[in-house]
This record gives C-alpha cells, structure tokens and sequence, in this order.
C-alpha cells in the first residue's frame, strides 16, 4: 500500500498544468509514422497493492493542448476483472498490475499521451493519479532508392522495393497498383513485381500508379540523399517500341524523288518473297523485340494479277508475310524483261495499331 501511495504521489497532476511549464513527463518517445508504439516505450508501467480497478484510459493530445483522440483500451496483466478476483480470494490483500498502452499516428510533429489512473487501494480509498509520456512523430526513411523509370516498353521485366528502415514488419507492408479507375494488382510486403503488369497487352498506352502502405496508410518518407519528404507513389507509363521490318523491296517514300532509282529483285530469290516485321526498342538494360500478331491482314498489288496469294509463316525469330507469286504472271514475260510492281501490306497488331507497308521493286525475269 506505502508503494502505491507513493508511485501515485509521484504522478499526480491537476488538468490545468498538463500542458503547463511544470508538466514533468515520465518518458520522450520517438517514433515514425504509421508506426505502432507501445506506452511505456520499454517494459510496462507497474501498479502495486491495489483491490479494484475502475479505470485506466489514455488521451493523446497535439502540442497546443488540444485532444486528438481517446487511447484504445490499454493491456493490463492481469485485467480488471482478474484484479478484483483475486483481491478477493487473497482476503483483501493488494495486487499488482502490469499497464501497456499501443497507439499509433499518422502524422509528424509532437504530441502528448496523458495516462489516468483510478484505482482502489487495500485500504479502500480511491487512489488516482496520471503520467504524461512526451511522443516525438518524424517520417521514417528509405532504407535504398527505389529504382524505377517513369517509362517502360510492353515486355519488359521489372521489380521495386520501397522498404523503411524503421518499418521492421514485412506483413505490415502492402502495395497497390492503378490505372486511375481500376485496382490492377495488389499484396503484401514492401517489395513488388512488375512482371505481369508490364505483360499485360491490356495496360498498353496507360500511365500507372504504384503506392506503398504502411500499417494501411500511405507512407510519406525522408528521401535518404536528398533530405527531401516523398510519397511513397511511383508513376510508370507502359508503352510500345516502334515497328519496323525487313525485306527485299524498296519502301515506297512520301517524296516522288525518291521513288524514281530502280530496285531490282527476282522473284526465284526465296528471300524476296517474305516480309519479316517486329516491335523494335532499346532500353538501359538491353533490348526488347516484340512479335506482332497479323490481324485483318490485307496484301494487294499493282498491277493486281502480279500475286497468286498470301500466308502468316516465321523466319527465325521473326513473324512474316510470305506472298506467292502468280505464276501466269511471270510466264507471260520474256527472259530479261523488267515489270514494276507495287504492294500494300496491311493488318492490325494485338495491341490495335493499324500497320500500312507500301513497297515497290523492279522485277526481273
């Protein structure tokens, strides 16, 4: 019972001075955001020889005095209840009572948690009291740079980490990934694949937002090299490299001059008849190339009896057009003769665009 008068004693302090110049805080406690604290920040605050409790609360208040919120309902060994039972069966003899507050905040600055503390004594007189614990919230900061780029092809591979070194909790992480309108992935943990998302034929042409959680809040970190405070949202745009192709013939330019030098080929030349195409760009890390697909593909000549038909074959890695030449066609020219021909190819890719090819050769017999 002496113990406990004294520990109240030394606790003691009227509502008009919890704020004042005298406020005597027990503890200052550091700690980052989103991040949960336990209150005492060590161990546990202990209540000796006591019968009976009928409350201990928490507050939380900013530095200008003005309350935040009501603490959640602190961990007692053992719990009231148990107080109470045993107290009983001890034939009124005290009992001694381990207190834990956990709490947590979402943003920086300095706060205080005022604990109350109303209890019964052996003697049967209400012992009250309160303890003011000082609490100092900052950002938590980058434990590497995230490394991403701001624009990435169709088919590339690619993963983050956006990890604290104060976040010590893996499972507390979590991540989301969004176009704007839709949720395209999200999990746990601070690091995060790209792989399926940068895969995905479907997220062609957007700009995507990747966010980092903390204890289900966004995080907003101090950036370790330049001091700077960040969000922890990452913004990638997924897009195609050009198209190109390869083949015996002349591309048909847009200027007249260029058009007019001749470009002979024969048609006995098994090359000359296949047209190889693929999405073609370089990146920091390598190269990417890309099959197309030939949707609605339309193959005309001029003149229009020059091709007998058309196929979808491959060479190599590469995706062609292989035209077969109208052997009627070829008969009914002599040998060293030279007919210019035309041809359009058409068709759509997987991902929509609408690919047009106009070509011309010299073709000899």
């Amino acid at each position: 019972m002496k113990n406990f008068k004294l520990l109240i004693a030394g606790i003691i302090l009227s509502s008009a001075t919890l704020f004042g110049q005298g406020m005597k805080i027990e503890d200052t406690i550091k700690v980052v955001t989103n991040q949960l604290f336990d209150v005492p920040k060590k161990g546990a605050t202990i209540i000796s020889n006591i019968t009976k409790v009928n409350s201990i609360t928490g507050a939380l208040y900013d530095a200008q005095n003005k309350k935040i919120k009501d603490c959640k309902d602190p961990y007692l060994k053992p719990s009231a209840a148990e107080v109470a039972q045993r107290a009983q069966q001890q034939g009124g003899r005290g009992v001694t009572v381990q207190m834990v507050f956990t709490e947590q905040l979402s943003e920086t600055g300095t706060y205080y948690l005022k604990i109350s503390v109303n209890c019964v004594g052996e003697n049967g007189a209400a012992l009250v009291g309160e303890k003011n614990y000082m609490i100092i919230v900052e950002n938590p900061t980058l434990s590497a740079p995230v490394k991403i780029r701001e624009r990435y092809f169709f088919s590339e591979q690619e993963a983050i980490s956006f990890s604290m070194v104060e976040y010590t909790e893996p499972n507390n992480y979590s991540y989301k990934i969004t176009d704007g309108v839709n949720v395209l992935a999200e999990g746990k943990g601070p690091y995060v694949v790209l792989g399926d998302i940068l895969n995905s034929e479907a997220n062609v042409g957007k700009t995507l937002t990747i966010t980092g959680y903390y204890n289900g809040q966004v995080i907003t970190y101090k950036d370790p090299d330049s001091g700077e405070m960040k969000k922890a949202e990452y913004q990638v745009s997924i897009a195609l490299p050009s198209i190109g192709g390869f083949s015996g013939w002349a591309l048909v330019s847009d200027k007249p001059e260029e058009n007019q030098s001749a470009w002979y080929i024969s048609v006995d030349n098994a090359a000359v008849k296949q047209f190889l195409f693929g999405y073609f760009g370089n990146t920091p890390n390598g190269f990417v190339f890309i099959t197309p697909k030939f949707n609605s593909l339309r193959v005309t000549s001029r003149p229009d009896n020059f091709l007998k038909g058309t196929s979808v074959g491959k060479r190599g890695q590469f995706p062609a057009v292989q035209i077969e030449v109208n052997p009627a066609f070829m008969d009914a020219m002599a040998v060293g003769d030279v007919q210019d021909i035309e041809l359009d190819i058409q068709f759509t890719t997987q991902f929509g665009e609408k690919v047009v090819r106009k070509y011309r050769a010299s073709v000899i017999k």
